[in-house]
C-alpha cells in the first residue's frame, strides 16, 4: 500500500485518528507515537470488528525495556514478510524454500538442547544457544549434514559461532552463501572479522516485531529503505520534520500494517538518514546510519547528566581503528557514579598491546568524565559474557 491510501485508511477506520485533526496528504499532522501508547490501547490502533480476528500473536524482544504483544491480521503478516524476502532474494538469490540456520531468542518453542533429527521438507534448523558451547560438535554434524543456504542471527551468537569455529579449527559450512545479523548492533569490525571468517558476505537487517523489515544493507553495508514495506523519517529533538544528515529519533511508518497500524512509530533507535543517491550502490532508497544504541542506553555521569552510548562506542572504534581494526567486540558495565568497567574481546595475537589499549581507552573516558571515575580495562581471553535468553547489552548500568 502506499503512503496515501494508508492515512486514508488509519483516518477512516483506526479509532486512535477518529478525533485528531489529521490531513492525509501531509504526514507530519499525524502525531508521533510510541510503544506506550500500545502498550496503553492496543485496540485504538485497529479496526473494532477485526479485534478478535488476529491470526498471528508475537512478542516484541522487550530491549526497550517495554516487551508486549504485537497482533497481525494474516494479510498483514505474509505481505510484510513478502517484502523482506524479495529483498534477500534480489541481493542473495535466497527464498524461503531454501534451507536456513536460526540463531534468534524469541523461537523457543522451537529450539532444542541438542541436535535435532530432521526430514527433508524441514526448511530452517533453530539453534540453541545454551549447551552450544558444550556440544558444539554435535551441532556441527547437524549442520554438515542439514546443508544449509544461509545463516540468520543476532550478532553476539553470529560472533559467538565465529569464535567456536576457531577455537575448535572447524570449516564454516560450504553450503552457506550469505550471513545476515539482525537484532543488534553490528560494529565495522565485528563485520569484517564475520565475513573473515566465513568467508561469505555478511548483511544486516533492521526491522521490528511490529512491522518487519526496515532496512537493509547493501554491498556498500548502507542500510536502504524497504520502501515497499517502510516508509521512515529521521526526526531531530524537539521537532517534527525528517531531515536529511542531521541525527534525530528513527520514526517508522508500516506501509503493510493495516490492523494495527504503525503510523510515525519512534523505535527509540537514534539514526541520520541520508538520500539513496548518493551510496552509489545502484539504489535509489534512503538509506540509515544508526547511531550505536537506543536512546535511553546511557552511562550516568551524576543523577542529572549522562553520556550517550553512541559516544562511548566512538570510542571503542576510534581506538581499534588506530590499532589495526583489533577490537572485535566491548562492553561497558556501570556499578556506580564512579566506577566504570570496560570488557573489551581483542583479536589473536594482539595481547601484548593490552597496556597501550587500556592506557588509550581510559585517557579517552577520562576526557568525558574528567577525572571524576575509577576506570578498570578487562580483557575477554576466552568466551564473553552474554545473556542467552536476550539481546546482548553493550550498555548495562546498575542506576
Amino acid at each position: 500500500m502506499n503512503l496515501l491510501d494508508l492515512l486514508s485508511y488509519a483516518k477512516d477506520r483506526i479509532p486512535f485518528y477518529n478525533d485528531k485533526n489529521v490531513d492525509v496528504h501531509d504526514i507530519r499532522s499525524f502525531p508521533i507515537i510510541t510503544k506506550q501508547d500500545y502498550i496503553k490501547g492496543y485496540y485504538k490502533f485497529t479496526v473494532s470488528e477485526n479485534y478478535d480476528k488476529y491470526i498471528h500473536k508475537l512478542r516484541t524482544s522487550g530491549s526497550t525495556g517495554s516487551p508486549f504483544v504485537v497482533y497481525k491480521q494474516e494479510k498483514d503478516y505474509f505481505t510484510q514478510l513478502k517484502q523482506l524476502w524479495n529483498i534477500r532474494y534480489q541481493y542473495h538469490k535466497i527464498s524461503p524454500l531454501d534451507k536456513g540456520l536460526d540463531f534468534i531468542f524469541s523461537l523457543h518453542n522451537n529450539q532444542v538442547l541438542f541436535p535435532p533429527s530432521f526430514n527433508k521438507d524441514v526448511k530452517k534448523l533453530y539453534i540453541n544457544p545454551d549447551g552450544l558451547q558444550n556440544h558444539f560438535s554435535e551441532w556441527m554434524d547437524a549442520i554438515y549434514h542439514f546443508q544449509p543456504r544461509y545463516m540468520i542471527g543476532y550478532s553476539s551468537l553470529l560472533f559467538m559461532f565465529a569464535q567456536l569455529l576457531e577455537r575448535k579449527k572447524m570449516l564454516f559450512p560450504k553450503s552457506i552463501i550469505y550471513v545476515e545479523s539482525m537484532g543488534e548492533f553490528l560494529s565495522r569490525s565485528c563485520r569484517e572479522y564475520l565475513e573473515q571468517c566465513f568467508q561469505v558476505p555478511v548483511s544486516n537487517y533492521y526491522g521490528c516485531t511490529e512491522i518487519f523489515g526496515i532496512a537493509y544493507s547493501c554491498p556498500n553495508h548502507h542500510l536502504h529503505i524497504i520502501e515497499k514495506n517502510a516508509y521512515v523519517e529521521v526526526i531531530p529533538e524537539n521537532g517534527n520534520e525528517s531531515v536529511y544528515g542531521v541525527e534525530g529519533n528513527i520514526v517508522v511508518t508500516g506501509l503493510n500494517s493495516m490492523d494495527a497500524t504503525f503510523i510515525r512509530y519512534n523505535l527509540q533507535d537514534i539514526g541520520i538518514l541520508y538520500p539513496g543517491y548518493t551510496c552509489g550502490c545502484g539504489s535509489n532508497s534512503d538509506y540509515l546510519e544508526i547511531m550505536r544504541g537506543r536512546k535511553y542506553q546511557q552511562i550516568k555521569i551524576s543523577p542529572d547528566k549522562s553520556v550517550h552510548s553512541n559516544t562511548l562506542f566512538s570510542i571503542v572504534e576510534l581506538i581499534g581503528q588506530q590499532m589495526n581494526k583489533c577490537i572485535l567486540w566491548f562492553r561497558f558495565v556501570q556499578r556506580d557514579y564512579d566506577t566504570l568497567l570496560v570488557y573489551l574481546k581483542l583479536k589473536d595475537g594482539y595481547s601484548m598491546f593490552q597496556p597501550l589499549i587500556s592506557k588509550a581507552i581510559r585517557n579517552q573516558l577520562y576526557l568525558i568524565f574528567n577525572n571524576n571515575i575509577n576506570i578498570e580495562v578487562m580483557y575477554l581471553e576466552a568466551d564473553f559474557d552474554i545473556d542467552q535468553y536476550s539481546k546482548f547489552q553493550f550498555i548495562k548500568t546498575d542506576l
